[in-house]
């Protein structure tokens, strides 16, 4: 099994981005005072990524360490690679695994693009030492970098490359975690930071959908709108409406006729919506209180000259959340009871 583990600098994107800045840093990154060149490591180029790692006793690997059979080789395939960070203490400190490429080809020395391909154009002065194609890599959303890599003996510590050794076993902890990762990469949606995010805090906002916004002020004028949306679809509606929040956002009852109460939730977004986030007290409630419950969904709201606008709302009546439609995004863990 060809497995290596390599130590990154924490970013959320590794796309480039300048708002993207490294929110820690190896010592090594520090001493050069110069660019950070994994900032590309997850940023497509025509269906493939090609990744920094830093020098270890000055090339990127030692073949050798990996497969005995490679010594001498001009490229190594078929390598699963691990990207390590240290996380900021915001993030819970220590160490844990950002991402990964599946079927890596490793290249012994770093290698630079021809200066006329205009595909790098945005990468000046940088080199890569590993590639592989896009839909083999994962980069977890952040509230997902829990896979903890220990600092001490047996540990990867300040090393920028650890080979695989069969004898510790948080290496085949985190090589089997990866085999039966299904969750979502930020490869795939960035929506999915927004999502992870909101389902580790209980936020719970704003829907999976194409568009969600990153800023928090577009953030809250997308919701405001859904809300507006809503009260003015059930005032219509004969409803006198009043706002909640949580753990529903509306609360309407009939003007005339016999009181009836009921329980709306309001999602929005900027996209189309194929699934919204729920947190845990959403869920408990909804299902104690239906059939009195609706979902009201805004889908398409736009946002123009700083002020929200449009939206196509969808209403779901006589509505809870089947256990069969909600997929995990994060769990608590009790901790058990300390022996000493």
């Amino acid at each position: 099994m060809r497995v290596i583990f390599a130590r990154v600098s924490w970013m959320i994107w590794y796309k480039g981005d300048s708002n993207d800045q490294p929110l820690s840093q190896m010592a090594f990154v520090k001493e050069r005072r110069g660019p950070v060149w994994e900032r590309f490591n997850f940023s497509p180029v025509s269906g493939r990524l090609f990744g920094y790692v830093a020098p270890s006793r000055g090339t990127p690997y030692r073949f050798a360490r990996i497969d005995r059979r490679a010594v001498g080789a001009d490229r190594l395939p078929g390598v699963l690679l691990i990207f390590a960070a240290a996380r900021p203490q915001e993030y819970g400190g220590g160490q844990a695994v950002v991402g990964w490429y599946r079927n890596a080809t490793l290249f012994p020395k770093w290698r630079r693009p021809q200066p006329k391909d205009e595909r790098f154009a945005d990468r000046k002065n940088w080199g890569y030492c590993c590639e592989c194609a896009e839909r083999e890599a994962v980069l977890l959303p952040t509230p997902l970098r829990q896979w903890q890599i220990p600092h001490g003996e047996g540990g990867m510590g300040q090393t920028k490359i650890r080979y695989f050794d069969p004898t510790q076993h948080w290496m085949q902890r985190i090589v089997d975690q990866i085999k039966r990762y299904t969750g979502p990469s930020l490869l795939t949606r960035r929506e999915v930071e927004v999502e992870a995010v909101a389902a580790a805090t209980g936020e719970g906002v704003l829907g999976g959908a194409y568009g969600l916004a990153m800023d928090p002020r577009i953030r809250r004028l997308v919701e405001d709108r859904a809300i507006a949306l809503a009260k003015r679809v059930y005032s219509a509606a004969g409803y006198a409406v009043q706002v909640v929040g949580q753990p529903f956002d509306l609360h309407c009852r009939r003007k005339s006729g016999k009181p009836t109460d009921l329980w709306v939730e309001v999602k929005g977004t900027q996209g189309e919506a194929r699934e919204v986030i729920l947190t845990s007290g959403e869920v408990e409630f909804y299902s104690k209180h239906f059939p009195r419950t609706e979902l009201f969904v805004v889908n398409s709201i736009r946002i123009e000259n700083g002020a929200a606008r449009g939206g196509s709302p969808a209403r779901y009546r006589r509505w809870r959340a089947r256990t069969d439609a909600l997929r995990p995004m994060t769990y608590w863990y009790r901790l058990p009871v300390r022996s000493s």
